[in-house]
Order: C-alpha cells, then sequence, then structure tokens
C-alpha cells in the first residue's frame, strides 16, 4: 500500500507528461488492434474456403438475361469435380420473414460457417430435415420450424446455430480485385433478415421447384485436369461471363493482406516509438523531479527493492490509464467503422497483452538500470559522486 502510494505521488508530480505518454500507448494499442483485425479478415475468408481456396477453379458469374438461362455452359465443361453455388426462396414462419438458402453438397461440405452451438449435420432421416440458422432466428437446437413456402410448408429442425458475428454467403456478383471476402457477407449486410441454409440433397422436388437459380458459381476441377485443359475450360467461360480463377484469387487476397501491412505498419511503427521513447523519458523525468520524495522514502526505511517497486507501480499506473484510453477510442472506432463480433474484440485484447507486455518489460529494464543510481543518489542528498 505504501509502495501504491507512493507511486500514485510521483504520477501527480510529472502529470501532464504521464498522460501524454499514457495517451500515446492507448493509441498504439487501438492502432495494432485495427491492424490486426483487417489482416485477420483478409486470412480468415481464405480459411472459411477450406480446401476450396487452394483448389483448381474459377469463380463464374453470368449477368442475368430474362431471354436467356444462365450458367448452361457448365454442362458442357469436362473434369469438373464440384460446383459450388446457393438457391434461395424466401418463406414465414411464425409471422416472421425468412429466407432458405439451399447450398450444393460442395459447397455445404467445403464451406461450413462458425457456429454458436449445434454442428452442420451431413446427413438427414428421411421423415426430418436438418438446417442451420442464424442467430437472429428465435429458435433453438432441436426446435421445429413450420415455414410457409408459397402453397407449400416445409417443416426443418434446428442442428445449429450460427455465431452472431459470422458472415454468411454472399455469391452474388463481384468485385475488383477479386479476393475471397467478397464471397461473404457480413452481418450488418443482412439486414436484420433470418437465414436458414440446408443441403440442397436434403430438400424435396417440392421444395426446389421454388429455388431461385444461381447467381454465382464456383466450378472446381479435377486434380488432374492438365493446363492446356484448364486453359480451354476458361476460355469457354469468358466467352459467356465474367471469370476469376482461383488462383487469382488467391493472389489478390495475399496483395490485399500485404497492402493492410504496407498501409498501417509504418505509421504505427513510428506511434510505437514515440510512445516508448515518451514513457521512458516520463520515468526518468519523474524520477529527477521527484529526489526529495525518493530521499524522504529512503529517510523512513525504503529499501532499494521497495524504491523499485514503487516506479514499477508508476508504470502499472501509466498502462492502467493507456488502457481505458485505448477502450474509449477501440469502441468509438469500431463503431465509426462497422466492425463489430468476438473476432474483432480478440485482436484487441490481443493488442493490449501485445502492447503492455513491451511497455512493462522495457520500463521493468529502465527500471532496474537506474534504481541503484537512483538510490545512491538518494543516499547523497541527491548529488552525483
Amino acid at each position: 500500500m505504501f509502495e501504491l502510494v507512493s507511486a500514485h505521488r510521483l504520477f501527480k508530480s510529472n502529470l501532464i507528461i504521464n498522460l501524454i505518454s499514457a495517451t500515446l500507448i492507448g493509441t498504439c494499442i487501438f492502432a495494432y488492434g485495427l491492424v490486426f483485425a483487417a489482416i485477420r479478415e483478409v486470412k480468415y475468408a481464405r480459411t472459411r474456403c477450406g480446401e476450396i481456396a487452394e483448389a483448381k477453379g474459377v469463380y463464374y458469374y453470368e449477368a442475368y438475361d430474362s431471354l436467356k438461362p444462365r450458367y448452361e455452359i457448365i454442362n458442357e465443361l469436362y473434369k469438373v469435380k464440384g460446383v459450388c453455388y446457393k438457391g434461395s426462396v424466401s418463406g414465414k414462419a411464425d409471422g416472421k420473414a425468412i429466407l432458405i438458402e439451399s447450398l450444393s453438397s460442395e459447397m455445404y461440405n467445403q464451406m461450413p460457417l462458425e457456429l454458436s452451438k449445434g454442428k452442420w449435420p451431413l446427413t438427414t432421416p428421411e421423415d426430418k430435415i436438418y438446417v442451420v440458422a442464424t442467430a437472429n432466428c428465435g429458435y433453438d437446437v432441436g426446435e421445429e420450424i413450420i415455414i410457409d413456402i408459397e402453397e407449400s410448408k416445409l417443416k426443418v429442425y434446428v442442428a445449429g446455430i450460427l455465431s452472431d458475428d459470422s458472415d454468411t454467403y454472399r455469391f452474388s456478383g463481384f468485385t475488383k480485385p477479386m479476393t475471397f471476402s467478397a464471397l461473404f457477407m457480413e452481418k450488418e449486410d443482412r439486414q436484420g433478415m433470418i437465414y436458414i441454409y440446408v443441403n440442397e440433397t436434403f430438400l424435396s422436388k417440392e421444395i426446389t421447384k421454388y429455388l431461385s437459380k444461381p447467381n454465382a458459381v464456383v466450378v472446381l476441377f479435377e486434380d488432374d485436369i492438365s493446363e492446356s485443359e484448364y486453359n480451354d475450360q476458361v476460355q469457354k467461360l469468358e466467352s459467356k461471363g465474367n471469370v476469376f480463377t482461383l488462383d487469382e484469387i488467391r493472389k489478390n487476397t495475399m496483395l490485399k493482406e500485404q497492402e493492410y501491412k504496407n498501409l498501417f505498419m509504418p505509421s504505427v511503427s513510428v506511434l510505437s516509438l514515440m510512445a516508448v521513447c515518451s514513457s521512458l523519458a516520463a520515468v526518468l523525468i519523474t524520477v529527477k523531479k521527484s529526489e526529495k520524495h525518493l530521499r524522504i522514502m529512503k529517510l523512513i526505511g525504503a529499501s532499494p527493492l521497495k524504491v523499485a517497486v514503487t516506479m514499477e507501480l508508476l508504470s502499472v499506473i501509466m498502462a492502467v490509464i493507456a488502457v481505458f484510453v485505448s477502450f474509449l477510442l477501440w469502441k468509438t472506432g469500431t463503431a465509426f467503422l462497422m466492425l463489430s463480433g468476438s473476432a474483432v474484440n480478440v485482436c484487441y485484447v490481443k493488442s493490449v497483452f501485445g502492447v503492455l507486455a513491451a511497455y512493462l518489460l522495457a520500463q521493468t529494464a529502465l527500471v532496474a538500470a537506474i534504481s541503484q543510481k537512483g538510490v545512491k543518489q538518494i543516499e547523497l542528498g541527491g548529488r552525483e559522486e
């Protein structure tokens, strides 16, 4: 308690510089958290694609034309291992609007989204249809949902619930440059709609007749397809629509990750250097300005260890203020940038621990280096030998 009171007095003795240093450290925590969140989002989109991210294939989008059926050209391709696509149909259950998305088996098995409870059912009994629903559905695992779809009724059972912050499948249109992130839709884009996902093989023909045609697809080719055969298939698709090879998407995703690093890391590194230098300078100035207080500590029996602990507690006080500042910045910044979810907050927590660990280690080393000299000066009445 004695050391904490002394550390508080030392902090107040150099209040302005200590507050500036703590604010810089807090800003560092916030900046690193945002960089980690941005890089994580790019990496995570690739991870969610599973083996598809490393496969030989293309993302293919064919513009809608009411006079022509879409995606018929896919039937003309050869050495196709699988096709990822989704169809959808709107319905209502208990007065709530629901969008049912039917996923192809390849997409269903290779690209499962993150669940908060339950599981993605791999099979379903003949008399039951198991589905996965978004967190806002209002149902729990095991509960029955009866959905009205035009003139039909679909009875399903919830097998899994998506995480509240989980992205969902987009598979609509395209972006330039095309990255794996473009395959997914963020929570904010769903505008509160309840989504239910089901393997297309679980549905009867009575329901599948209502499904919309795919908006975009990922075509996966056999591993033994030759380069010339592959290029021939790509050219055939390019004659009908927009084609992005998975190899191109992989490269764009990696470039996007590097772009974030190149954009943010230099400024964050400079900010970190400023924070470290200012915090170390703050401790040195505080010690210099507080020689009288430290001499009093020595006169009343404070050991060199107690003096060192007091100085270390001064660093802890600054660290607490830095966390408070970073928390305010994080809440404001994520709200402005519309970032949310546990995964984003994990990036912030990692940043807190990483920056504070580096800061406290540096401060501990400084305290250890100057404590002996400081105590020696105290014993001499503040004069150098």
